[in-house]
């Protein structure tokens, strides 16, 4: 049996509309403007996400962000450190979470380095993240 699609008498009715190219060429210019004035507008201002988007990719990606609540946790802002120790305390954090699978070094890099106010050196001989520190041994950890 070969389905012939639905038998909606609504939508026959409206693919019948054997007057619809003359009603469409009546309307030509008006729908050549706004194609050219849409057209205008994307080369000047580009295509914007629209706002659901934008806030779903927003919620996404914090559901999504594995080093947001360790950076929250352990971490202080501002400063400076050793790229080693700050991925050991990473490991001992997710540890003591019991997180299954934290991420290896080389992941864990990759998505630090993209966060906000946090960038790489190298001194000595020793690679550093700035912008992001541990506290020092005993103290409480301000709040970002």
């Amino acid at each position: 049996m070969i389905w012939k699609g639905r038998s909606d008498s609504r939508r026959n009715s409206r693919a019948n509309d054997l007057k619809l190219l003359e009603k469409l060429l009546l309307e030509l210019p008006g729908i050549l403007n706004w194609a050219i004035k849409g057209c205008l507008e994307w080369k000047k201002n580009g295509l914007a996400a629209p706002p659901i988007v934008v806030e779903a990719t927003a919620d996404y990606r914090e559901e999504e962000d594995e080093l947001g609540p360790f950076i929250a946790e352990r971490c202080v802002p501002g400063g400076q450190a050793e790229r080693s120790e700050l991925f050991s305390e990473y490991k001992n954090w997710a540890d003591a979470r019991g997180i299954k699978m934290p991420m290896k070094d080389k992941a864990f890099a990759k998505r630090i380095r993209v966060r906000p106010g946090i960038s790489e050196s190298k001194s000595n001989g020793k690679r550093y993240w700035n912008g992001i520190s541990l506290p020092p041994a005993g103290t409480d950890r301000p709040l970002w």
